[in-house]
């Protein structure tokens, strides 16, 4: 599912959901660039050209205030990864979740990290929407 996110700076993101669970757990792939007019469903995208992948509640795609704007045309599962993520502790070590496919919120594993794991995996915070929009709207100001 595609949907647009209102950035505070009046401009708009793409987003995908990838996995959702019952309890409202999303896991979402983001894109820029910011965009002046609500954007129209692409015709393509793609994960590598995310720039950023949160975890989050559905809250603003339940209320509407990101508005669905449909389903990516040839969405293909298998190929948008959502189910492992980093994890770091207080001691600065870094852990990789793992979730099952069909729920984001439901924790099958947990193996530390091995090198260059912490740079290619997205972080397991979970996230309030405000704080996906905000850190989604600081990295399109910095492309």
């Amino acid at each position: 599912m595609v949907f647009s996110v209102p950035l505070p700076s009046e401009r708009f993101a793409l987003g995908v959901v990838t996995r959702h669970s019952k309890s409202a757990v999303t896991v979402g792939y983001f894109f820029g660039p910011s965009r002046e007019a609500r954007p129209e469903l692409p015709d393509e995208l793609t994960p590598d050209q995310a720039i950023l992948v949160a975890r989050f509640g559905d809250m603003p795609l339940v209320s509407g205030e990101w508005e669905v704007l449909g389903i990516l045309p040839g969405w293909d599962r298998s190929k948008w990864p959502s189910t492992a993520f980093l994890r770091g502790d207080i001691r600065g070590r870094g852990y990789v979740v793992h979730y099952d496919d069909h729920d984001p919120n439901e924790v099958i594993g947990e193996l530390p990290s091995g090198p260059g794991e912490a740079d290619s995996l997205p972080s397991d915070d979970l996230c309030g929407y405000l704080i996906v929009r905000n850190r989604l709207s600081k990295l399109l100001s910095e492309i």
